[in-house]
């Protein structure tokens, strides 16, 4: 009878350690895939700049269905799966100088701008280069895409009211009620730190007001506040200085270029595991940009500056894994 129990016990335990090595080579196998970051790389481009992407979204591929013939003898109508079309791929990454232990990131409070000496807010609307269909006889299997003409948003300017400088907006305001174009350059400087050196710039060309608001919402039970005027200008172009140089010649392309085929780049994504290998690689072909996004600047923020831009893949490349 102990010898039966004893017997038993080893086979159960047998049958258990067997069990515990298959599962464990099961989860083994089936471990889901961490991605603790990625690289990107623009080519071609100037070397040096990738890997600082933070955020990456888009770039899913879609099959536009298409119906087929009838069948069975309920007459259902079969689909197919007809031309391809990929989505935008989305940016973003904080605004930084420097490299290695040496980075600088940049806030929201340390610009200026030679419209107003008090300027306290700006809000720069993107700049858009809309994706215009193409017919292209070499592709037949995806939809493709060109780049328009460039899109300038409207930038807006909280400025705090100081009487050595609001005449000036007043005026110009004045002039442009008055019929006279007298259209105005306006540069936006970021520093590197609140009385730093200049490390980035936007300069709006041929700007005029279309919005100006001389009083900000006053409350006359309240021991007062300075009031701040908002303008609203319209400019026909802008001009960078100081863009990080995988994105500085892509977008001198998109903007000067008068050969079409150089704003197209291949745009190549490696996913990274938690050690900083490879994972995977999945490319983006004949890419353009449609979308850069300008920082939101504000003099009572400390928040890390952030930029990003978008851009229209023309079909998708190897994916590597």
């Amino acid at each position: 009878m102990s010898m039966r129990i004893g017997l038993s016990a080893i086979l159960f335990a047998s049958v258990l350690t067997v069990s515990t090595l298959v599962i464990g080579a099961v989860l083994e196998r089936d471990e889901y895939v961490q991605v603790s970051g990625f690289q990107v790389s623009i080519s071609p481009g100037a070397p040096g700049d990738e890997g600082r992407w933070q955020t990456l979204d888009g770039g899913t591929l879609t099959f536009h269905e298409t119906q087929g013939a009838t069948i069975g003898t309920d007459k259902y109508q079969s689909t197919e799966t007809g031309i391809a079309e990929f989505t935008e791929v989305t940016l973003t990454r904080q605004i930084e100088i420097g490299g290695g232990k040496m980075v600088t990131k940049l806030v929201a409070s340390a610009f200026d701008t030679d419209l107003n000496p008090h300027v306290a807010a700006i809000h720069m609307e993107p700049l858009v280069f809309p994706a215009v269909p193409a017919s292209d006889g070499r592709a037949q299997q995806h939809k493709t895409f060109q780049p328009g003409q460039p899109q300038l948003g409207h930038a807006t300017f909280t400025i705090n009211e100081h009487p050595d400088s609001a005449n000036d907006i007043a005026q110009w305001v004045s002039d442009t009620y008055e019929g006279k174009s007298v259209r105005r350059d306006i540069t936006v400087n970021l520093r590197q730190s609140a009385r730093g050196e200049t490390v980035r710039s936007y300069t709006f060309m041929d700007c005029l007001p279309i919005y100006y608001a001389p009083i900000s919402g006053l409350n006359s039970g309240t021991a007062g506040g300075v009031n701040k005027l908002r303008l609203k200008v319209t400019c026909n172009r802008v001009e960078f200085d100081g863009l990080p140089a995988d994105v500085s010649e892509w977008m001198r392309a998109m903007m000067q270029t008068k050969d079409a085929s150089s704003v197209y780049r291949t745009v190549e994504v490696t996913l990274l595991d938690r050690a900083g290998a490879e994972l995977r690689q999945q490319e983006f072909n004949e890419a353009f940009i449609t979308q850069y996004t300008f920082p939101e600047l504000d003099a009572s923020s400390e928040e890390i500056l952030v930029e990003g831009i978008a851009f229209q893949p023309g079909y998708w490349g190897t994916i590597t894994h």
